[in-house]
């Protein structure tokens, strides 16, 4: 046993011992590139190196010199870091490609709050860029900029005539978001275009939350009335802790047609209490909620899962006793 250990021990220390260091691999992929083609890169990314790999992995390097491309070196190796080859000739002319979009489209670009579009090349090209505005389902003014945008990149492709389709369009927007639009030569009007951002969760509920704003701060108000509030506050700064939100599979065109989850907390999970407020919730003349969560300040909760089939008294009853789950469940302590 104790001959087994030594083994595994020494075989660790070859293994650290016998691994290129960072600084070395460095020293690799700068002298391949410079010997290659002739000039200096900065290393922005690192894959490690795991036996999962087997010593396979990418860094990710941009020339330091004009033009600045990115693109990725291939290692290969776990004990002695070898170059398997890189991609600058591919994201090289992907580059230009951009680039020649870039100049051709300056004042349009500007006038639509588009910047720094980047193109790269992998099964088809991808295309990153900045958006100065947020994105709305139910303004179009936040959408119009991109759809003439898409535009653009479409009647360039068409009059450029290169091979490589449009893969990928990745937008990063307001507040270090970003959304990926896919088949953006199928993208011809607005409708389209709402249907690809239906599909992402965060436009979707950003968008419902600003169009029902008004909605929220009027219940808000009401629910106090009844001895009750929001339990992470009318807007969270961590999107993991939202008081209300809907579904993926309960939107349909940007609403949320089954109603919203809602998150509550009081002082009083009494019964009387909560029938009141589940009353209340379902009588709202704009506003439909699906599941709710009321919790008090000792952590217990009650948990419908759909408040629309709570009619009486006696539903409440069923929930607190367990016997039905699928109307709701009680945490209690």
């Amino acid at each position: 046993m104790k001959a087994k250990v030594f083994i595994m021990i020494m075989l660790f220390v070859l293994f650290l011992v016998g691994c290129d260091s960072e600084e070395e691999v460095d020293r690799k992929v700068q002298d391949h590139i410079m010997e290659t083609y002739g000039f200096e890169v900065d290393i922005t990314y690192r894959e490690s190196l795991n036996e999962g790999n087997m010593g396979d992995r990418i860094y990710q390097v941009q020339r330091k010199d004009d033009p600045k491309v990115e693109f990725t070196v291939d290692l290969m190796g776990m004990w002695e870091t070898k170059i398997a080859g890189d991609n600058y000739e591919i994201q090289e002319e992907a580059f230009f490609i951009g680039e020649k979009f870039v100049k051709k489209y300056e004042n349009e670009l500007s006038k639509l709050k588009i910047s720094n579009v980047v193109f790269r090349k992998s099964s088809g090209l991808y295309i990153e860029t900045s958006y100065n505005s947020t994105i709305s389902n139910f303004k179009e003014e936040t959408l119009q900029p991109l759809m003439e945008f898409i535009n653009l990149l479409n009647s360039y492709k068409e009059s450029e005539k290169f091979e490589d389709n449009y893969a990928e369009l990745d937008i990063n927007y307001s507040n270090d978001k970003s959304v990926q639009l896919t088949q953006i030569h199928e993208i011809k009007t607005l409708g389209q275009l709402k249907e690809q951002l239906y599909q992402d969760l965060d436009i979707s509920n950003e968008s419902l939350k600003a169009k029902d704003e008004e909605l929220f701060i009027e219940l808000e108000n009401d629910l106090r009335k009844l001895g009750y509030q929001y339990e992470y506050g009318l807007n969270s700064d961590d999107p993991r802790f939202e008081s209300f939100g809907c579904f993926q599979e309960f939107y349909e065109n940007g609403e949320c047609n089954e109603g919203y989850r809602m998150y509550l907390k009081g002082d009083s999970l009494e019964k009387d209490k909560i029938f009141e407020l589940i009353q209340f919730l379902n009588s709202h003349s704009s506003l439909i909620f699906q599941d709710v969560i009321i919790s008090n300040s000792k952590d217990e909760r009650i948990i419908f899962e759909d408040i629309k089939l709570i009619k009486s008294m006696a539903d409440i009853d069923t929930v607190y006793s367990g016997v039905n789950e699928s109307l709701g469940k009680t945490i209690l302590n």
